[in-house]
């Protein structure tokens, strides 16, 4: 639904959220059979700090980022919207702001703004729903989403083992009363597996080892396959469809990172999210 069309919200389906507490905490606390539109890749960041990054994760291509679904936000500087309405609907710039965070994109914008602390957000929920899922071997630069579909993601052989697969390839959501593989071309090796253990597994960079963090880029389709090549070897290249093209994450320490990050913003429109979007470490894990 094109949100400046979005009909006035109602008390079930908008929530309000301490910003400064983690997304698990959020999340254990929503309403029976609602979630967030957006997720990030670590449950472990605060709401504020993922919105400060962008808010670009699991739930963007169909929701886009998290800005997009705020209500009201409440901040040690100002207060902005209403309980009811996104701020698509009541005509604030703020919405674009929010969507691409505090990077110098979104200052140009809406010059000299700053966020300052988020404390609070009236967000728009999104109901649960069952999933069913499909993998495929095709390479990172082949990702796309299929018509229908509500997520497309590619790991490389680290990044599987974070997801339990036993090897690299391109996997799709879709609602569970559609049918995975009739979304897909029938010749490219697509076969349904199991989707709980793997959306339960999609906080990825919460199970990084001691040390290693994750980069994450904005990036386009012609930028995959470089940014694939800039993984660090045996670290984890993540990429997640989105409405703005592909968000990347990389796994490494800092001097890795830092190498792959140079090259990564040498890419003509490539961009790297803020620290904060899932760039947490884990507690310690198999795959780098």
């Amino acid at each position: 639904m094109d949100p400046v069309a979005a009909p006035p919200l109602s008390a079930e389906d908008t929530v309000r959220l301490d910003a400064t507490r983690p997304v698990a905490e959020l999340l254990a606390g929503l309403p029976a059979g609602w979630t967030l539109p957006v997720e990030p890749l670590s449950a472990r960041t605060t709401l504020a700090a993922f919105l400060r990054a962008g808010g670009m994760g699991w739930g963007s291509a169909r929701a886009g980022g998290l800005g997009a679904s705020v209500c009201r936000i409440v901040t040690d500087r100002f207060a902005c919207g209403t309980d009811r309405m996104t701020l698509y609907n009541v005509g604030y710039p703020l919405h674009r702001f929010l969507e691409w965070g505090p990077g110098p994109q979104g200052v140009a914008l809406l010059a000299g703004v700053e966020l300052g602390a988020v404390r609070e957000l009236i967000v728009r929920l999104v109901p649960t729903e069952p999933l069913r899922a499909a993998i495929s071997p095709e390479p990172l630069e082949k990702l796309r989403l299929p018509h229908g579909a509500r997520e497309a993601f590619y790991v490389n052989a680290a990044g599987a083992r974070l997801f339990g697969l036993e090897q690299p390839g391109s996997v799709i959501f879709s609602p569970a009363r559609l049918d995975p593989l009739a979304l897909v071309a029938p010749a490219s090796g697509w076969r349904e597996v199991p989707a709980a253990p793997l959306w339960e597994q999609r906080f990825l960079a919460d199970r990084l080892p001691e040390g290693v963090r994750l980069a994450q880029f904005l990036a386009r389709k012609s930028h995959l396959a470089r940014l694939a090549e800039l993984a660090p070897a045996g670290r984890v290249c993540f990429a997640l469809a989105t409405h703005l093209g592909f968000l990347v994450a990389l796994s490494g320490d800092a001097g890795e990172l830092a190498r792959a990050r140079e090259a990564a913003l040498a890419l003509a429109g490539c961009r790297e999210l803020e620290p904060g979007a899932g760039a947490g470490q884990g507690p310690g894990g198999s795959a780098a």
